[in-house]
């Protein structure tokens, strides 16, 4: 008899395992998959600063946890920080520490003797400890299962226990870049093939590693490739070592194998976005991870999820009757709510307060009949991006999306909104400032920062006259910067302009935390910022001014989604003849905006976000071809 078992298997995957060992008539024995001692949260978390600051509120005296990273450099910041700033003892783990340490840092935290981990997914195989009583993810995890995993180790002496995501949208970024280098180049598969002795021998796959810099994903991935063509035969592992047949081929043929690693890419592509769904559901998180692993049993718990319903009801019940809200406050609160719930899903969290504060920005002019347009105008327009946040940060608004998020009403947001519920919320004073006030009116914010630098004013005098921060007029600056219309000479010095150059070439991400890494504390990440945008000036031509709104993450209607899914099979054969991932040829927001609009000519897709001059000459032809044949009747 044969018996498989296995921690957490979607039905897909119980099939997949029945099918590749041969089990025709097995009875599949499903236990049930919840944990009803365990909470489930999604805290909206836009930044560093604000996930940090939410890591200091959940981080308990005196309890035992795990905080997982996405990679091994934020392990190691994080568990500095909540030694530092929380007042807590944490040592960091991942695979980049010898055995020795590893092991030793381990057996403390088994031992209590260390109460915090901070990690990348690393650790927790074989860890068995019963009273951990919280498991933070500071990064988004790559697929549920992954989630469900690290989050099951809480709570295993059955007392309550937490799991708690820490969801930037941006975070996904992160998880894209994994799953696009995860995958290895036939050229780099072709250079395993040639440093393999030839015949049959023992081979380190570390060895390996270290050599061709490949991760073990991608080694494996590699050695599947070569197996696929006959070129290898994986026989056995023994004592860390895998005992390979090298055949002596004249030709590798892989592009049947490169075929399986794109399919293998839109896998992960499509478990990635069950995962993001996980953590912008409006609906319980419980139900949504039992669903996913096809359990139709009980999702009752004590305390289950924040979006569930009992749970919010409670709360607003306390908000109700609370005393030390004013009226303003409450008013103000519910003006916001209302203005979210009538753009829901179309616009972004500076978006609402541009609505409210009767912007004339490029993008918002589209929504002055809208019946919230200006109602708030007294407040200045950085105050209502606090309260906006405070209200996410609350959870009465959702953000979703990727890189370009809008935001739609939580359910506790859509409650207090139908109850009239009394929220608290730090109301500033109305602004006295009303010349300032109508001028932004009129020309728009970023406008009026260009003028007034155009008068000699310097980035900390103009926000100080504008009452909003430095880091807000530098954002405003590389916008205005990218579009052409102001000087980075007359911003950034030339010599930290070449410092910021050679980061940039040689970062191996292009975010601005790894660009960061690479130059001197003096450097700042608002200079970075602006020479970044230069650099897409040079580039790309001037950038269109975008608009706030954008609907590119938004879900396609059934005509645009097959007009996508045509623009991303074009774009796998770009990406096969230039040998790079997808994405670089165009980005999926990309193909969504031109699935939606379905240009006719060239000047049509020049105008759509992402397409720049150089892309317009390599890709536009084609495009606009795909395009045609889905034109609409």
């Amino acid at each position: 008899p044969v018996f498989a078992l296995t921690a957490t298997a979607t039905p897909q995957v119980q099939s997949d395992i029945i099918q590749q060992l041969g089990l025709a008539h097995a009875e599949k024995i499903v236990t049930g998959f919840n944990r009803p001692n365990l909470s489930f949260t999604v805290r909206y978390t836009p930044s560093d600063q604000e996930k940090q600051r939410a890591l200091k509120a959940l981080v308990g005296a005196n309890e035992s946890g795990i905080i997982y990273t996405g990679t091994r450099r934020e392990a190691e910041e994080i568990a500095a920080f909540v030694n530092a700033s929380a007042r807590q003892r944490a040592a960091h783990y991942h695979a980049g520490l010898d055995d020795a340490t590893r092991t030793r840092t381990q057996d403390d935290f088994m031992r209590d003797q260390i109460p915090i981990i901070v990690a990348t997914n690393a650790f927790g195989m074989g860890v068995d400890k019963p009273n951990i009583g919280f498991v933070i993810h500071y990064n988004l995890p790559a697929t549920v299962e992954a989630y469900y995993q690290e989050v099951g180790r809480a709570g295993r002496d059955g007392k309550p226990a937490r799991g708690v995501l820490l969801y930037s949208p941006k975070d996904r970024a992160l998880q894209e870049w994994f799953i696009e280098n995860d995958a290895p180049t036939p050229e780099q598969t072709l250079a395993l093939y040639r440093i393999l002795p030839r015949g049959e021998r023992q081979v380190a796959p570390l060895d390996l590693q270290r050599q061709l810099k490949m991760s073990d994903t991608k080694l494996r991935l590699a050695l599947r490739q070569l197996e696929s063509v006959g070129a290898v035969q994986r026989i056995g592992d023994q004592y860390g070592a895998m005992l390979l047949r090298v055949a002596s081929l004249a030709r590798l043929d892989l592009s049947a194998s490169a075929a399986e690693i794109e399919r293998y890419r839109e896998y992960k592509h499509r478990k990635l976005a069950q995962m993001i769904r996980y953590a912008e559901t409006n609906h319980c998180r419980r139900r949504y991870i039992l669903a996913y692993f096809g359990d139709p049993g009980s999702a009752d718990a004590t305390e289950c999820c924040d979006n569930h319903v009992a749970k919010t009801s409670e709360v607003l019940k306390t908000l109700q009757v609370s005393t030390q809200v004013s009226p303003d406050a409450t008013d103000v609160a519910l003006m916001i709510l209302a203005c979210v719930g009538a753009v829901s899903g179309r616009i972004g969290r500076s978006g609402v307060s541009k609505i409210l504060t009767a912007s004339r920005a490029q993008g918002i002019q589209r929504f002055e009949r809208n019946p919230f347009y200006g109602k708030l105008a007294q407040f200045k327009r950085q105050e209502l991006d606090d309260l906006v946040l405070e209200l996410i940060q609350k959870g009465y608004i959702k953000v979703i999306g990727g890189e370009y998020p809008v935001v739609t009403l939580a359910p506790s947001g859509a409650h207090a909104l139908k109850t009239r519920a009394a929220i608290p919320l730090a109301v500033p004073q109305k602004s006295s400032s009303a010349e300032t006030a109508r001028v932004e009116r009129k020309i728009g914010t970023v406008e009026m920062t260009r003028q007034l630098l155009a008068r000699g004013m310097t980035p900390a005098e103009i926000a100080k006259e504008r009452g909003v921060t430095v880091g807000t007029i530098y954002t405003h600056l590389a916008q205005l910067i990218e579009q052409g219309a102001v000087d980075i000479d007359a911003i950034i010095p030339r010599d930290v302009q070449a410092q910021i150059q050679v980061a940039l070439s040689q970062a191996a991400l292009p975010g601005l935390t790894e660009i960061k890494l690479l130059l001197p504390e003096t450097i700042s990440y608002d200079e970075i910022r602006c020479v970044v945008a230069a650099s897409k000036l040079r580039i790309q031509g001037p950038a269109p001014i975008k608009p706030i709104t954008e609907e590119t993450d938004a879900p396609l209607s059934p005509d645009d989604q097959i007009v996508f899914d045509a623009l991303r099979n074009l774009r796998t054969e770009f990406a096969r003849a230039e040998q790079v991932p997808p994405f670089v040829i165009l980005h999926d927001r990309t193909l969504r905006a031109i699935a939606r609009q379905r240009p006719q000519s060239l000047d049509a897709l020049r105008a759509i976000n992402g397409i720049g001059q150089s892309k317009l000459e390599r890709y536009g032809e084609p495009v606009i071809a795909v395009v045609q044949k889905f034109a609409r009747r």
